[in-house]
């Protein structure tokens, strides 16, 4: 009797049934409703720009402010000229007269000219 009982005890019941052709219609259905959504939603988005350019409330291309990548403001390399911006300014400076300070009177000299300076006193200076 307690054989009976053990095999009974063991059969799948009902509620344990996984309808796997059921999980895997709804996943397809809910696949085919998300693509044509982001479909819209590309449509949408490409009707209000082209609504809001021909307005002339955005323009095309135009950022605000630097760049964005990702979620930090960056300058993309090929319009940043801060480098050669600073390497003109420093290389005008070695290469020309000015003020460093006007109240104190310090200038600047041309770097070649400045060596060529030191060399003669320093030389000049080693002799009796």
């Amino acid at each position: 009797m307690s054989n009976a009982h053990d095999s009974h005890a063991h059969a799948p019941s009902n509620e344990d049934d996984v309808n796997i052709k059921k999980i895997v219609m709804i996943g397809a259905i809910s696949l085919v409703i998300f693509f044509i959504s982001a479909v819209i939603a590309y449509y949408i988005l490409k009707v209000d720009t082209a609504t809001l350019q021909a307005a002339g409330v955005a323009k095309p291309g135009k950022l605000i402010g630097q760049p964005e990548i990702g979620i930090v403001d960056q300058v993309p390399f090929d319009i940043d000229h801060r480098l050669e911006d600073w390497r003109a300014a420093k290389h005008k400076h070695l290469t020309s007269f000015g003020w460093v300070d006007r109240a104190q009177g310090k200038i600047h000299v041309p770097i070649d000219q400045a060596m060529d300076e030191f060399i003669k006193r320093s030389a000049g200076g080693a002799q009796p």
